[in-house]
């Protein structure tokens, strides 16, 4: 059964990352616990948690605010992410199954439809699915937890960038088609070219997000 505080958590991450909860915003308990229909005891709890993310920075001076898109803090998240996704996507090139790469080839299936109706968060969750596939492939549950430590804040980045486009239909098309490489990658069983290829595929996002970031005055 889900308790108040993981429904009150998953509430506000989807709020964080749509960007509904904008970055560096002070985080309203009050308007929170009449919105969610949720207490105090279980919004802390909820609160605590994403601040484990990096996703709410909370001060007991300062308050309660939502965490800033912070080039440093990005950086450092993508250099974890390099360090940790390369390894996992070497060792899953060696262990993976036809089953598991038509699996990851499935996960995009309904790119055209989510793209046409322009759902970032759709769109962002399919990224999400892959990756964290990619890390259960390699059977090792620590470099799991550590991805999924990693990913909520990547994954309000990218948002960020889908808001950014102009049209998001050949946006989203284009970022869904970048996966494909990797899976052709592991199919090929040479955890070398996988590596590689997951590198690339993510020292490419890095890049332009952060650009975009920088252009935009985003920030902190």
């Amino acid at each position: 059964m889900t308790t108040m505080a993981e429904q009150a958590y998953q509430q506000i991450k989807t709020k964080v990352i749509t960007l509904e909860l904008p970055p560096a915003t002070p985080v309203d308990m009050q308007e929170l616990m009449t919105q969610l229909d949720v207490g105090k005891a279980p919004l802390r709890e909820a609160l605590q948690r994403l601040a484990f993310e990096k996703l709410i920075v909370i001060s007991p001076r300062r308050g309660t605010f939502v965490s800033d898109l912070s080039i440093i803090q990005l950086q450092q998240a993508f250099d974890a992410r390099l360090l940790l996704e390369r390894h996992t996507t070497r060792i899953a090139a060696t262990r993976v199954t036809e089953e598991q790469i038509t699996a990851l080839r499935d996960l995009f299936n309904d790119t055209d439809e989510i793209a046409n109706r322009g759902d970032y968060l759709a769109a962002i969750m399919v990224e999400y699915q892959f990756h964290r596939m990619i890390a259960e492939i390699s059977h090792n549950e620590f470099l799991l937890s550590f991805l999924e430590i990693l990913l909520p804040m990547i994954l309000r980045l990218w948002y960020y960038v889908y808001s950014q486009y102009k049209d998001p239909t050949p946006g989203i098309k284009a970022n869904h088609q970048r996966h494909l490489p990797v899976i052709d990658a592991l199919a090929s069983g040479d955890p070398d070219t996988a590596e590689t290829t997951m590198a690339n595929h993510i020292i490419y996002f890095r890049d332009e997000a952060l650009g975009l970031i920088m252009d935009g005055g985003g920030a902190g």
